[in-house]
């Protein structure tokens, strides 16, 4: 065995590789900061990882954001009626975004980077709020909307 087989072996052994886990959002904590651990099931997703917010689970249409909040991909779905994410004059990062449901999902107050794909599916809108910054990549599917208001 290699030196570099090894160290992976030892690396993988001993947990120092960290693996990206799926986080839907529950509302556990009682409110709808989407910086609050209690709301993902008691762990705040991270870089690398997923953080999902179903419409059809969540509890709630309003969000807002009081910490720092980076993930790996970003998903706010099947909306029925606007889902409204407030950032609090804060920031959230992700390296994908996608946006689907029948209702628009409006960003308030902040601003949302993405560095990677940016997917609003059919029927979907994404509409970015006066006080908002949204800075998208090259590559962006519109299904539907993108709007700026």
């Amino acid at each position: 065995m290699n030196t570099k087989t090894m160290l992976a072996v030892v690396a993988i052994a001993t947990g120092l590789v960290s693996h990206a886990a799926d986080y839907t959002f529950t509302g556990g904590g009682g409110s709808g900061d989407i910086s609050a651990a209690a709301n993902w099931g008691g762990t705040l997703p991270g870089s690398g990882d997923t953080a999902t917010i179903d419409g059809s689970t969540a509890g709630r249409s309003d969000f807002t954001r009081s910490g720092s909040f980076g993930v790996g991909a970003f998903s706010l779905l099947n909306w029925t009626n606007a889902m409204l994410l407030d950032l609090n004059e804060g920031a959230i990062s992700a390296s994908t975004l996608t946006v689907g449901g029948a209702g628009p999902v409006v960003i308030s107050n902040g601003t949302l980077s993405v560095s990677g794909k940016v997917t609003v599916n059919a029927a979907s809108v994404l509409k970015v709020a006066k006080g908002a910054t949204v800075s998208l990549p090259d590559s962006v599917t519109l299904g539907n909307e993108l709007l700026v208001a």
